[in-house]
């Protein structure tokens, strides 16, 4: 089975665009969008269109990440979003860019996705653990600590986040 997963997009339409004729070429049986499409980037509006597209007629499974969840924010705070102790004008600026409708659906984003391999096993894909979207796993983070933000251990555990590629064996799980 081919998972393709692809993370921290944040709003750069010309990479996305890239990596999807890639993935045309690659065939992967599954594409996982793990968190972080919006924000930062100039394209974060097209960037949802894009992903919106590809999970409405190619199956493309996706989850929220924290920005998204920056964004997101402004949905209960749009008439005074200076209040929030958390403000900042990027995501403000995205939250207007992409408009109420396209930020509420992205507030309806699961936190995880898995697949289920037919031989079993499990793939797991969360933006950053099971702790919370702003906790990411370092390569160098103490085994039990990464046994906490990843529990229950499944076969295959995707993350992003960090911006910091990585590979690592942990019991019996594979962390990517």
């Amino acid at each position: 089975m081919k998972i393709a997963v692809l993370s921290d997009i944040h709003g750069h339409l010309p990479a996305l665009e890239a990596t999807a004729e890639h993935l045309t070429r690659w065939r992967p049986d599954h594409v996982i969008i793990n968190g972080d499409i919006v924000n930062r980037g100039p394209k974060s509006a097209d960037c949802w269109a894009f992903v919106k597209q590809k999970r409405q007629h190619e199956g493309w499974l996706v989850t929220r990440g924290n920005h998204e969840d920056y964004v997101v924010q402004y949905l209960q705070n749009r008439e005074n979003p200076q209040t929030l102790d958390d403000f900042n004008p990027i995501s403000y600026w995205t939250f207007n860019q992409m408009g109420v409708d396209a930020v509420a659906e992205l507030a309806e984003l699961p936190l995880e996705q898995s697949i289920f391999h037919p031989q079993g096993g499990e793939v797991r894909a969360i933006h950053a653990t099971r702790l919370g979207s702003r906790y990411g796993i370092w390569h160098y983070a103490p085994d039990e600590e990464v046994r906490k933000q990843i529990a229950p251990p499944p076969a295959v555990f995707c993350t992003g986040h960090i911006h910091f590629p990585f590979i690592r064996v942990l019991d019996q799980t594979l962390i990517v």
